[in-house]
């Protein structure tokens, strides 16, 4: 996939260079660096744009410190990629960095989110959340939470949200929480995808049973 039809996830740099280098110009950048020099019109054909769009990308790579004008020898103007490390190692430590203090700042608010649950009063023991929204947003909210596992009785009608909207929980299997689920045997005769989700369900990971009645809906 050439950078014209990259969209922000594909590309890796996006969010690192976003502040200084166009994506046109990481693509000619990368087409710089996949030869020893180039000119303007060899890079226009390397990466499908005219002569001149070509020279103002080279003078973006120059300006970004991304790329060096050689000496002129009298022909047309060549150019030589800044070797990635320096032209890119910067930003990227800067964004480790972002990160690493964004999630310091995580774990001290989670940190404190828990120890003020711990300490709430007699009230704040049991808290009582009404409508389908607000029960969806939490359900969703206790999953994310997980770290080791995820257990729930799961009982038909579905109340909030089926099986095949839970997107968090396809999320967090993958990245290793373990799921115990019991549903009502019902569920699975009442959707005509329900045993090849089940099925899906168990070849991901989730450790699942049928059964003919549960005594109310819960998650863990």
């Amino acid at each position: 996939m050439d950078g014209a039809s990259a969209s922000p996830t594909d590309e890796p740099f996006a969010g690192v260079l976003a502040a200084s280098l166009s994506p046109e110009a990481l693509r000619a950048y990368r087409a710089v660096v996949a030869t020893s020099s180039t000119d303007d019109a060899t890079l226009a054909a390397a990466v499908d744009v005219t002569v001149e769009a070509a020279a103002e990308l080279l003078e973006e790579l120059v300006t970004q410190g991304f790329a060096s004008a050689l000496a002129d020898d009298g022909g047309r103007q060549r150019y030589t990629a800044v070797p990635p490390s320096i032209a890119l190692g910067t930003a990227v430590a800067e964004q480790e960095d972002v990160v690493a203090r964004a999630r310091a700042e995580l774990d001290r608010l989670e940190e404190m989110y828990r120890t003020v649950s711990m300490e709430g009063g007699a009230d704040d023991i049991v808290q009582v959340v009404r409508g389908a929204d607000t029960v969806a947003e939490w359900f969703a909210r206790v999953q994310a939470g997980a770290v080791r596992e995820v257990c729930a009785f799961v009982q038909y009608p579905v109340a909030v949200t089926a099986a095949d909207q839970n997107d968090i929980e396809d999320e967090l299997v993958a990245r290793g929480v373990r799921y115990r689920v019991l549903l009502e045997r019902s569920m699975l005769e009442a959707y005509p995808a329900g045993l090849d989700a089940f099925a899906a369900s168990l070849a991901a990971g989730e450790e699942a049973r049928a059964v003919d009645a549960l005594p109310l809906r819960m998650i863990l």
